[in-house]
């Protein structure tokens, strides 16, 4: 009886889909990160506009915007560019955390997106050549 026929189709199946906390990762990963990330890096940008004297943005990154939910923004390509690193660091971040968790709860069988352990093969020792010739060294002496 081969492996897939003993267990049913609906196991079969529930291997091949993705666990369901990731439904939540992925919404978390697609719609929160990037607008918590655009409003801390507002939030930066105007601390460090009051804070810091010296800190002003250049020309092509000034430029104010109207967003319908957020409201009025000032800089907003500066705050743009801001965003886009923060959303780099908040996903490394992320990933480095998730490759934690992950390496020390798994299971030991192996899932779907892994990779099989190389089975190990003795290697076939070879006869001696002397052996394998020792009659006929002995035919040819004369």
């Amino acid at each position: 009886m081969s492996f897939h026929s003993m267990k049913s189709k609906e196991d079969r199946e529930r291997e091949t889909m993705p666990h369901p906390i990731w439904r939540g990762v992925g919404l978390f990963m697609i719609v929160v990160v990037p607008i918590l990330s655009f409003v801390i890096s507002h939030e930066l940008v105007k601390y460090w506009e009051a804070t810091i004297p010296e800190f002003i943005l250049p020309m092509e990154l000034r430029g104010t915007v109207d967003i319908p939910i957020f409201g009025e923004v000032e800089n907003f390509l500066g705050i743009l560019a801001l965003t886009v690193i923060i959303v780099i660091a908040i996903f490394a971040l992320f990933s480095v955390v998730n490759a934690v968790v992950y390496r020390t709860t798994r299971e030991k069988n192996l899932r779907v997106f892994e990779s099989q352990p190389e089975r190990y093969k003795s290697k076939r020792k070879l006869r001696k050549a002397r052996d394998r010739y020792k009659d006929k060294d002995k035919d040819n002496l004369y």
